[in-house]
């Protein structure tokens, strides 16, 4: 990895190891999708890079600002168990637990939560996004770190909802949130 140069502002290139972070105690896995903005970049306009209404997955849970939505959460959680069968309940669990470690290696570094936890936080999660169209306005549901692993969303969705495959759901956000979150320059 010695030989492998990097353009930067100045005119000479300079060693990868020169440029990339140093922290040896965490490598990523070949699964990981889910990374966190880099510093440097953050430095720049932090609430561009940072949920302003709701956390989803594990970098920004549990943040004071967002703790109203972590109730909606869990009442969207339990409406939802109210209208399904305990079958289907215990379906939905035993699918995230059989993805207990899967899901970790999803995201660009450790997590701080125990299993229980961590469990009812993606459950938390991915219903919130499954059954809340209309609040896929919100633009944190865009940001990278404001993410769950796709393989996840897909699985949890094709036992929760029959219909339309999940990949539509997935094409509609992002097609409603092209037409309505195009920021007016015009002011």
């Amino acid at each position: 990895m010695a030989n492998v140069q990097v353009q930067c502002s100045s005119s000479r290139p300079k060693p990868v190891s020169q440029v990339l972070p140093r922290n040896k105690s965490w490598k990523p896995r070949p699964e990981c999708c889910i990374c966190r903005i880099p510093q440097r970049i953050r430095k720049v306009r932090q609430d561009a890079y940072t949920p302003q209404v709701i956390s989803i997955g594990p970098f920004h849970y549990g943040k004071k600002n967002l703790r109203d939505m972590e109730n909606l959460k869990k009442r969207l959680v339990s409406k939802f168990f109210e209208r399904t069968t305990d079958e289907k309940h215990k379906e939905v669990l035993a699918f995230i637990r059989a993805q207990e470690q899967k899901i970790p290696n999803s995201y660009a570094g450790p997590c701080k939560l125990g299993s229980p936890e961590y469990t009812e936080m993606i459950l938390h999660d991915a219903i919130f996004i499954i059954y809340r169209e209309n609040c896929f306005r919100i633009l944190d549901l865009q940001l990278m770190e404001n993410q769950l692993p796709y393989f996840l969303l897909e699985g949890l969705y094709k036992i929760v909802v029959s219909g339309q495959p999940f990949v539509d759901l997935c094409f509609k956000f992002f097609e409603d949130q092209m037409l309505t979150s195009v920021p007016d320059n015009r002011v």
